[in-house]
């Protein structure tokens, strides 16, 4: 290895083992879950804090991502509004008198050691014609990401509709480099307007 591949390594072994240090851990220790997590998320580049860990350690962090705690933030009562020309076809004209749309809007904060790591948003539309659900869409998905994590843009939506209410998901994708997390929302809306959110993809 040369002089400058060498300094450059050195550099970066040098980042991470600072890292760590402020974390609380002593280079010969074996690091816990949350101080490899604390160190990552108070480095000035998380990717780069990530990079310098051991494999094991990478794995460790990744675990984490895959199981941030959701707590949420803004709610509301349904909305209800007037249906589009195609809502109200979907509805039928035996069920027009007693039909009706809603509107719901979610936004979310996700968490990993208290420490705030990426928002959610989404807007769950549906009609029904008093009985059943008759249309549904979610709209205008969005996310941030927080403390050196990349927001990746939305992934799969899920949808169930059971008749008397319809349950929409919508899953969204973060990373720090290999390490991936993909929290869901999900608005469950009913056929007389009432509603409710459940923070995962499980629409049973």
């Amino acid at each position: 290895m040369n002089r400058s591949l060498r300094r450059a390594a050195s550099v970066v072994a040098g980042g991470a083992a600072l890292c760590l240090a402020s974390a609380g851990i002593a280079s010969a220790e074996t690091p816990s879950s949350e101080q490899i997590a604390a160190a990552v998320y108070s480095a000035p580049d998380a990717s780069a804090a990530f990079a310098a860990l051991p494999a094991d350690q990478q794995a460790v962090f990744a675990a984490r991502m895959a199981n941030w705690i959701s707590d949420e933030v803004a709610s509301g009562p349904a909305v209800k509004r007037e249906p589009t020309v195609q809502e109200q076809i979907a509805m039928g004209p035996a069920g027009m008198a007693a039909s009706g749309c809603w509107t719901q809007y979610q936004y979310h904060t996700w968490k990993d050691l208290g420490i705030k790591t990426g928002v959610t948003w989404m807007t769950a539309n549906w009609c029904s014609n008093g009985s059943r659900i008759t249309s549904y869409n979610i709209a205008q998905p969005g996310g941030q990401g927080y403390k050196g994590i990349k927001y990746n843009g939305t992934g799969q939506k899920f949808i169930n509709n059971v008749g008397w209410e319809v349950r929409q998901a919508q899953q969204f994708n973060f990373s720090v480099v290999w390490a991936t997390a993909q929290p869901c929302m999900q608005i469950r809306g009913g056929a007389t307007g009432l509603h409710s959110y459940r923070a995962d993809c499980n629409l049973g």
